[in-house]
């Protein structure tokens, strides 16, 4: 134990920094007891379920009469390896033989009075049982028949709807990156994120910031993206924390992948839709092996679409890869017990894109504010130009809010009476006395000091009509040095072994406008470091029984942190403002955007996070064949933990400037006059770090029993039970509120309150355990004919309960206190400003609590959520029908029916917004109160005694209307919402023809309709391009029944490989060595897409007419000056806005291919066929349906492409020269539609009037989705021997 205690050590010093390694190394702890039964297991080798991504041979023995014959001896022979696995068939004349790796194989049928059999290239894949029917014809056994397999293809004994692509396709295929998972697109009923080239997230980071999640988008069989399992060599390698694939392998490490879209056996679990599963590549009884290379450079490539600037990606991916048998003469002087197989695959890769951009001029980043682009009128600008928004009056002014000092920086409490514009609006002098400002200004980009990336359109930095004045760059680079390595043990006929070990570790490094070593960076470096070990033994007990085990350990450490640049020192404390928690790091200041101008640059990066994700699986798989039953009995553990850290909050904290502290108070103000000027809007930090060390388990057993009750006819029926405990977390440091709870604050009646995990009589889980995890699984197979199969299938099946989130939920890394206007500062009840009134001390809302686990009956910081206390959990329900033809011995048509329901589904939580809020006033409350004239801006002090910094918190109008008023200043989001429902039916035609005459083909045409009532599910769901799109009311979140955002209608796939019939050997040869040697060996591959785009959302982007107004001298309302009315935002957080649609608008603009991506667009989505709900005083929620199945994206049509030019060296040695090319036809991929209707409300407290302002670019695509896309050539070349 201590020797791994030390390992642990080492390696959590090497991942993480020193300032928060001891945070992080209680995570290093592992389980011994679960070790210890899986070391027991392994010994034992009895008893329980996995699968091993091996498959099986069986079938049925007979003479010609159709007799069947037992006692028949059996061999299995690998075409690979020389391996023998041997067998009898048992009285009804069946015969199974087990763990088969996937590949070609030999079987070979004898029996005294009948002549020996001999079947060749019987395929096996990685999932289930490839079938044989033998004939043996009486005679002596010296004599011999030999026959080539033709049907297995044909699946007769199974009712899953299963289809296998080969290593033929797996290895050929053109991947624009080398994860081999786009082979699974191939098959019917299985969809990948539209947005990926290939339609697989990449694992190395891009240059945009979004988390890269591979296999998070892929769509099996309808299921909500990122609820498949994806399983490798047996394991599940799904991460716990975001439902990434921790491990995937490329074309050439993989020696099948099989989908199993429909119709599961009870092996398989914890999965919402079907089963990938791959197999990796094993050594043979030959030494091969390979040196690869392939190459992108931006002289190859289209210029991206949308951008400003041609191709920069550059890409280098390299592979070495060695097998055979371990043989060592004298020594180990065997060659068919021992293989090995390894693949070493570094990658250099590095990219940028181009765009158009808004930066601070000159005069602005000097404090000379006058002609600041946030106080120009845009509709002016937009229409006549800079010389004309000049000339016009300012949209408002830079204002004081409260008394200053004698320098002029703010030193007092708001007062309205205080509201005065400042001089000209310039605020150099106050800039000369701040030194902060000083240097955070002179870090921005000018015309005389643009830097690497930006490059001004003049020497003024004025702006074009759109207000962008220069050109910038966004890029990364990325380091990849993955490795794996397989070993293959066979001991003898009835003990087989394998183990696998990958390493793959990627990073990213990345610039944003400007250099790195800039502290104003806002992007993060990405880091992923995955160590994956997979083993499995096989042990035959008899030739009717056989059993297996498997174990397996991943882990993942994901970093996400600021520039290393910024780790040099504590920037914060160095100017006087709040030190950072960690000592080092820039804070993050937010942005400069006000006024309907959106600036390009941020300053500081305002997230970092690290999550360690570590899956634990070990399970067993007993088979036996009895009679006409194939028995199989199983049961699998698993572990899975994921210690994430927030660490956002702790390099300094993160601020905002807003312009709502330089206004009048409805118009005009700058956030870079509030910098200057020190005024503090908000600011959060980490006062103390605490990370959520979370851990899940899950056990499961099964029985299965395949009745064969005709030779053509076969039941399949099994039950799967599952046991998933809902997140915990080691310390319990989980909290949630709790419904109907009493308690008594300051002598007022309480009705809920907060409280941890395992306090208040809450479980140490999430939520209840639900043990009735009943799955049953029926179908049949028949076969009418032997060309045909029939097959039908129900199921019921769980979906996993990771995968949602990679932050702590909730997030006790925040601060006690709010800070920001008046409320924070050293000196109470004054506007905070980082030099007259700094930001006073922060203590941490978790040590806040001093070790008060529940009931808590108020917060201040923390956010409180949340979960509902019943043990649901989310599952589907499946039913198939399935017809295959085979016409030819190597070519397979398809037909399926696909129908599924989906029950008590996550709904949408997180960072990205909740579907449901409990402490919201209801729709009908909150628009009483707009008509009744209600002050809902106005604020006292709150009847609870509740106090920040010493003083009573306010609470204003519209918090009074919240029904749990001891959370008056708390939405009370709903984490891990299970209301969801989701309904899909599809129709699947596919043909896959086998390798013949060179040519391999899957070909599938997929029609479905996916229907549900939730925002979205999981983490694929909620990136790439699916989109996340809210409810309208989160008090009834499930009201919203419409298309899901990944329904795609109609979608055509095509992937083939095809050698070309010239040189030596085939038809077309020239019988000449040296002229067939050029002409032969040419081969191509490809995959084609046509697809239906995903539909669009368009949400109001504002909060409509939900605004307060309320005459001066009624409900408490004193309007100041020249004010008549007090105005308020009226609509409570959570609440999402669409618009109407009016009717007979197109929703879509014909002619918007004209100008899709420059400035000048003509808009895709119509702008005319959307208005504004309600009214003044008469607010309402819009009539448009979550998504919009009339208003998808366009239809994207895609071609990639390989060709390969191979040359005959000698007999063992090989020289393929390679050429890939992605979207080869520079198809453009429209998707990312800006669908917000509004970009602000001008609300006048003169007229009492509000005016919606449009979005400038609505229904504009996003360029660098699009960009992403373009067309990219890759040449290379392979060495083979």
């Amino acid at each position: 134990m201590q020797v791994r205690k030390q390992w642990c050590s080492k390696a959590f010093r090497n991942a993480l920094s020193s300032r928060w390694h001891a945070l992080t190394s209680v995570a290093c702890v592992v389980p011994w007891v679960f070790c210890g039964v899986t070391i027991m297991m392994f010994m034992c080798a009895m008893g329980v379920s996995a699968q091993t991504g091996q498959g099986a041979i069986g079938g049925t023995v007979h003479d010609k009469s159709g007799a069947v014959v037992s006692g028949a001896e059996v061999d299995v022979v690998s075409q690979a390896t020389g391996v023998k696995q041997s067998t009898t068939t048992n009285r009804d004349g069946l015969f199974e033989v087990q763990s088969l790796n996937p590949g070609l194989y030999e079987v070979v049928v004898q029996k005294e009075g009948f002549e020996r059999t001999t079947t060749k290239a019987v395929n096996v894949s990685g999932v289930g049982t490839t079938p044989l029917d033998i004939g043996l014809t009486a005679g002596a056994v010296t004599a011999s028949i030999t026959v080539t397999a033709d049907a297995d293809l044909l699946n007769k004994t199974d009712s899953n709807v299963t289809t296998t692509v080969d290593h033929a396709i797996v290895e050929n295929l053109p991947y624009p990156e080398r994860s081999s998972l786009e082979a699974a697109l191939l098959v019917p009923g299985v969809v990948g994120d539209p947005l990926q080239p290939g339609g697989i997230s990449t694992e190395n980071p891009g240059a945009y910031t979004s988390y890269v999640t591979p296999g998070a988008g892929i769509v099996v069989g309808g299921a909500p993206p990122g609820t498949s399992s994806i399983v490798v060599d047996g394991s599940d390698v799904t991460q716990p924390s975001l439902a990434r694939t921790g491990v995937n392998l490329s074309g050439r490490e993989v020696q099948e992948t099989t989908v199993i879209v429909t119709g599961l056996s009870a092996k398989y679990g914890r999965t919402g839709g079907g089963v990938i599963v791959q197999s990796s590549t094993a050594g043979t009884s030959r030494y091969h092996g390979a040196v690869t290379y392939s190459h992108t450079d931006p002289y190859f490539n289209a210029f991206p679409d949308g951008n400003t600037a041609p191709s920069a990606l550059h890409e280098n991916f390299y592979g070495f890869y060695l097998g055979g048998p371990i043989w060592l003469p004298k020594i180990y002087p065997h060659k068919d017990r021992t293989f090995f197989f390894i693949g070493g695959e570094p990658a250099r890769l590095q990219n940028a894109f181009g765009f158009r951009g808004i930066f601070p001029t000159p005069d602005e980043l000097a404090g000379h504010l006058q002609n600041s682009l946030t106080l120009l009128n845009q509709s002016i600008l937009k229409s006549s130009g800079y010389a004309a928004a000049l000339a016009a009056p300012r949209i408002g002014a830079i204002n004081y809010q409260s008394t200053t000092n004698a320098n002029g920086f703010p030193n007092g409490p708001y007062d309205s009476s205080q509201i005065r514009a400042v001089a000209n609006n310039d605020v150099s002098s106050q800039l000369a006395q701040n030194p902060f400002a000083q240097f955070v200004l002179s870090q921005f980009p000018t015309p005389s000091n643009p830097g690497p990336y930006v490059k001004f359109d003049n020497s003024q930095a004025t702006p074009q009509n759109d207000g962008t004045n220069a050109t910038y760059k966004r890029g990364v680079l990325n380091t990849d040095n993955r490795y794996s390595i397989r070993i293959d043990q066979h001991f003898n006929d009835s003990n087989q072994f394998f183990v696998r070990y990958t390493v793959i570790p990627v990073g990213a490094a990345r610039f944003f406008a400007v250099a790195p070593s800039n502290p104003l960076t806002i992007v993060p470096t990405d880091s992923a470091a995955t160590h994956d070990i997979a083993l499995g033994y096989t042990h035959v007990f008899s030739s009717d029984i056989a059993n297996n085990f498997h174990y397996s350990f991943m882990r993942v450490n994901q970093q996400r942190l600021a520039p290393p640049s910024t780790r040099s020192k504590d920037y914060a404390a160095a100017y006087g403002l709040t030190p950072a928690s960690f000592g080092y790091g820039f804070p993050s200041l937010g942005n400069l955007n006000a006024n309907g101008v959106s600036y390009t640059m941020q300053m500081g990066l305002s997230n970092a996070a690290i999550q360690i994700d570590q899956n634990f699986i070990a399970g067993d798989d007993l088979t036996w064949t009895h009679n006409r039953h194939l028995f199989q009995f199983g049961g699998e553990v698993r572990w899975m933990q994921s210690s994430q850290y927030d660490l956002g909050g702790a390099t300094g904290g993160r601020y905002t400037f807003s312009a709502a502290q330089t206004n009048n108070g409805s118009t005009g103000g700058a956030p870079l006059a509030t910098l200057i000027l020190g005024t503090i809007s908000t600011f959060t930090n980490t006062p103390v770090e605490v990370p959520g060390y979370y851990r899940w388990r899950y056990y499961a057993g099964y029985f299965q029993d395949d009745w064969k009750i005709l030779p053509n006819f076969t039941i399949n029926a099994g039950l799967r039970y599952e046991l998933e405990t809902p997140r915990m977390e080691k310390f319990n440091n989980q909290a949630y509120v709790r419904l109907n709870t009493a308690g008594n604050l300051n002598g007022l009646a309480t009705s809920t309150a907060l409280c941890f995990s395992g306090a208040c009589g809450n479980p140490k889980s999430l939520w209840p355990i639900n043990y009735a995890g009943f799955e049953p699984r029926v179908g049949f197979a028949y076969s009418p004919t032997q060309k045909t199969t029939v097959r039908a299938a129900y199921t019921l099946q769980r979906l996993p309960l990771t995968g949602y989130e990679n932050i702590p939920d909730p997030d006790f890394n925040v601060a006690s206190q709010a800070v920001g206007n008046q409320s924070g500062g050293v000196t109470a009840n004054s506007t905070v400003n980082y030099i007259t009134n700094p930001v006073g001390t922060l203590t941490s809302a978790y040590t806040a609590l001093n070790g008060n686990r529940g009931p808590i009956l108020y917060s201040n910081g923390l956010a409180p959520i949340y979960v509902n206390q019943s043990s649901k959990v989310p599952y589907t329900q499946f039913w198939s029908l399935t017809v295959q033809y085979q016409p030819a011995a190597r070519t397979v048509l398809q037909a399926s029916y696909n129908g599924a329901k989906g029950t008590h589904l996550m709904g949408a939580f997180g960072s990205a917004g909740y579907e449901s809020s409990l402490n919201i006033p209801d729709l009908g409350t909150v628009i009483n109160a707009i008509q009744t004239h209600q002050n809902l801006g106005a604020s006292a002090p709150n009847q609870w005694g509740i106090t920040q910094n010493g003083a009573l918190v306010s609470e204003t109008g519209l918090q009074l209307l919240n029904p749990y008023q001891n959370f008056f200043n708390q939405s009370i989001n709903e984490a891990y919402p299970r209301g969801g429902t989701m309904e899909y039916n599809g129709m699947y035609l596919s043909v896959n023809q086998r390798v013949g005459a060179g040519l391999s083909v899957l070909a599938n045409y997929t029609w479905s309709k996916t229907l549900d009532n939730v925002p979205d599910t999981n983490t694929g769901a909620s990136g790439g391009g699916f989109g996340y799109v809210l409810p309208q009311n989160p008090r009834s979140p499930y009201s919203d029944w419409s298309v899901a955002s990944f329904d795609q209608a109609s979608r055509l796939k095509v992937g083939y490989t095809y050698d070309l019939p010239t040189g030596e050997g085939h038809w077309l040869s020239l019988h000449n060595h040296v002229l067939d040697n050029l002409i032969g060996q040419i081969s191509t591959s490809g995959i084609a897409t046509y697809a239906d785009g995903l539909p669009n959302s368009v949400v109001l982007g504002t909060v409509g007419y939900f605004v307060s107004v309320t005459p001066t001298g009624v409900n408490g309302c004193t309007a100041s000056a020249a004010n008549k009315y007090c105005t308020a935002n009226a609509l409570p957080t959570g609440y999402t806005l669409r618009p109407n649609i009016v009717p007979g608008v197109p929703l879509l603009n014909k002619n918007w291919k004209t100008n899709a991506l420059n400035s000048n667009f003509t808009p895709y989505l119509n702008p005319a066929a959307f208005s504004v709900p309600g009214s003044l005083n008469n607010p309402q929620l819009g009539n448009a349906p979550r998504l919009l199945s009339n208003a998808r994206s366009p239809r994207e049509a895609l071609f990639d492409m390989r060709f390969s030019k191979g040359f005959k060296i000698s007999e063992r040695y090989d020289l393929k020269i390679t050429s890939t090319f992605v979207n080869a036809f520079n198809h453009p991929v429209y998707y990312g539609v800006n669908h917000s209707l509004l970009s602000s409300n001008t609300v006048s407290n003169v007229t009492g009037t509000v005016t919606p302002v449009a979005t400038a670019n609505f229904g504009q695509f996003n360029q660098s989705q699009t960009a992403g896309m373009s067309r990219v050539i890759l040449i290379g070349g392979e060495f083979t021997f």
